[in-house]
Parts: structure tokens; C-alpha cells; sequence
């Protein structure tokens, strides 16, 4: 059921994401992006499609390689 409500889940954010790209600004990029993971996460047909599109355009699976990447943490300065 979980794994059901997080393919709905992403699908939706995704569609949302499409609506609103055409808008002025990056509205669209962080809906897409979530739905991105939420389907890679939970759908074997996404991650064999999403490599199989990153195989045929290099270029385009780095620059969303690189989006979905999390941040790293900030190292603490030591203190002296």
C-alpha cells in the first residue's frame, strides 16, 4: 500500500511539476525532482528506463545526477 501511494505520490508531483514549468521561475524543477526520487525509489521500470535514458544522453543524466545528489553536510570548524 505504501509503495502504491508513493508511485501516485510521485506521478503526481511530476504532472504538477510539468504544469507549472512553462511559469516564470523554477517553480516546476523542485516538484519534478521529488516526484523524480519518489518514482526511482519505488519503481524497478522507472530506474531501468532512467538508466537506459542516461546511457543514450550522457549529458542530461549528470546534470540530474547532479540535482538529486544531496548537499553535503557542512564540516564543523575546529574550534582552536
Amino acid at each position: 500500500m505504501n509503495r502504491l501511494l508513493a508511485l501516485s505520490l510521485g506521478g503526481a508531483l511530476m504532472l504538477t511539476g510539468a504544469i507549472l514549468a512553462p511559469l516564470p521561475g523554477p517553480l516546476g524543477t523542485p516538484f519534478t525532482l521529488g516526484g523524480l526520487v519518489l518514482l526511482l525509489r519505488n519503481s524497478l521500470w522507472v530506474r531501468k528506463t532512467y538508466v537506459r535514458c542516461g546511457r543514450r544522453w550522457p549529458w542530461g543524466k549528470s546534470f540530474v545526477d547532479r540535482l538529486l545528489r544531496r548537499r553535503r553536510e557542512k564540516v564543523a570548524k575546529k574550534e582552536e
